[in-house]
């Protein structure tokens, strides 16, 4: 018995020790290297990078959901783009938060594209206008900074140059940016007029076209004389903010703060604050002959400009087409638009 324990132990022992495994043949050095085929490697390395990056491509193209090309921008909104602005400018130049870049506002020193294509969306509005009733436009967007309010100032630019006369309405009541782009006195504006401690006419504020517009510009729109032009644009700016801007806006002072202004004007252009984080635009929409909205490529997502088409669509109002801004302005692409005719040679 003692001689049967000793002889398992040694035996775990050995087992510990040599992990139970047993020599079967001892290795021999090669006499040569083993054979290889360099072409099959290379292939199946590149077909199988290929479909990694292809799978890649797909998973981000599948989940960036933003707008990039404007076939897209009129699948997802419903309506055709009206124009195509080019990107002009930065957004922000002297430091302060509320001082934006003033460079994409007015035609004066700027690449003739954006000229280009604000008239282009001026003549839109003609087919639009048969039978001549569309004369208060309301413009806005989905989110901010999207550029609408650059649309309204240019497109009003566009317009008085034209012979029309215009007036903008700054009916953004929370974060007004006319004024500041046009240079102009705040003090009063749609909030006094509509609380009752301004009239109408004494709101309006001249907007000086000298500073923003060429004078080569007014020459070329039908030969008009200038001088005449710089009184066509006026302006109505917000005012000091109210606290209760959705009720003022939809009362019934607005309503006869635009049909005032309609009987002077040919063009009455609201600027409007955004559809998606507030009611504003849409309450207004019931005072509007139609509606521009106004998107920005690679940054306004197909999701939002849903919701903003459906909320329109309920309101009833005109939507009449969309503005497709943040265009990178590369010269073959406004050749295949057509702008290469007189723009772009060096």
């Amino acid at each position: 018995l003692l001689l049967q324990e000793k002889r398992t132990n040694l035996q775990l022992l050995a087992s510990v020790q040599t992990g139970g495994y047993r020599l079967v043949q001892r290795a021999v050095t090669p006499g040569s290297p083993l054979p290889s085929n360099n072409v099959r490697d290379a292939l199946l390395g590149a077909a199988l990078g290929l479909a990694l990056g292809l799978l890649f491509a797909f998973a981000i193209d599948y989940l960036d959901k933003r707008i990039k090309d404007e076939k897209t921008l009129e699948r997802v909104s419903g309506v055709p783009v009206l124009a195509s602005v080019p990107v002009v400018g930065g957004k922000w130049t002297r430091g302060g938060r509320s001082d934006r870049s003033i460079a994409p506002v007015g035609f004066k020193g700027t690449n003739p594209i954006l000229l280009e294509s604000f008239r282009r969306l001026r003549s839109s509005l003609l087919y639009f206008d048969l039978d001549g009733t569309l004369r208060t436009i309301l413009i806005s967007s989905g989110l901010p900074q999207e550029g609408k309010t650059v649309t309204t100032i240019n497109l009003a630019l566009s317009l008085a140059l034209s012979g029309k006369r215009v007036v903008i309405v700054e009916a953004d009541l929370r974060r007004p940016r006319l004024p500041e782009y046009l240079g102009l006195k705040n003090e009063v504006g749609l909030s006094t007029v509509l609380a009752g401690r301004s009239s109408v006419y004494h709101a309006l504020q001249l907007v000086d076209l000298d500073t923003l517009v060429g004078t080569h510009v007014g020459e070329e729109e039908d030969a008009l004389n200038f001088a005449q032009l710089c009184r066509n644009l006026y302006c109505m700016p917000s005012g000091p903010l109210p606290p209760n801007p959705a009720e003022l806006l939809g009362s019934a002072r607005m309503e006869q703060v635009i049909s005032e202004l309609e009987e002077k004007v040919d063009y009455l252009l609201i600027d409007t604050s955004p559809i998606l984080p507030v009611a504003d635009a849409l309450i207004l929409a019931q005072y509007s002959d139609a509606m521009i909205l106004t998107a920005r490529l690679y940054s306004t997502t197909w999701q939002a400009l849903e919701e903003v088409r459906d909320l329109v669509g309920k309101t009833g109002v005109r939507l009449i087409g969309v503005v497709a801004g943040g265009v990178k302005a590369e010269r073959r692409y406004y050749q295949k638009r057509g702008y290469a005719y007189g723009y772009g040679q060096k």
